[in-house]
């Protein structure tokens, strides 16, 4: 009777060991995907940002780079934008005036689960509609 019991409580642990290490070295887990930096390059909360006729070129700060896997996306008030490709720029066309809430999420691309989420950035956009309406300079 030892001896199975022995035998069962050895098997559990082998379990539970395999399975600890089988859980922290996945695609996706917390450990894996840890980035130090996820923000926009020289921007902050409350800051007035000029579109120029409604476009605008967002710069990413990702530290460490984006690791093989895992995809970065650009969300403007909750709403998905666009997915980064192949730089860390972001263009952005046609955003309206007033204020607007930047956020860049880490996603895996194969399951498409959330790895991790950058601070959220509010920016004050304003946008000139008509160049013809612009003051023009005395000369």
């Amino acid at each position: 009777m030892k001896w199975t019991s022995w035998l069962c409580f050895s098997t559990l642990l082998l379990l539970s060991a395999s399975t600890t290490h089988g859980e922290s070295t996945q695609p996706g887990s917390l450990d894996a995907a840890q980035y130090q930096v996820i923000a926009f390059k020289g921007l902050k909360s409350g800051q007035r940002f000029q579109a120029t006729a409604g476009s605008l070129l967002l710069q990413a700060n990702l530290q460490p780079t984006l690791k093989p896997g895992h995809r970065l996306q650009l969300y403007i008030d909750s709403q998905y934008h666009s997915t980064l490709e192949n730089s860390d720029h972001f263009r952005i066309n046609g955003i309206q005036r007033g204020n607007q809430i930047f956020q860049l999420k880490v996603f895996d691309a194969q399951t498409r689960h959330l790895i991790q989420t950058g601070a959220p950035v509010e920016l004050d956009i304003r946008r000139n509609i008509n160049a013809g309406n612009r003051r023009k300079a005395p000369k």
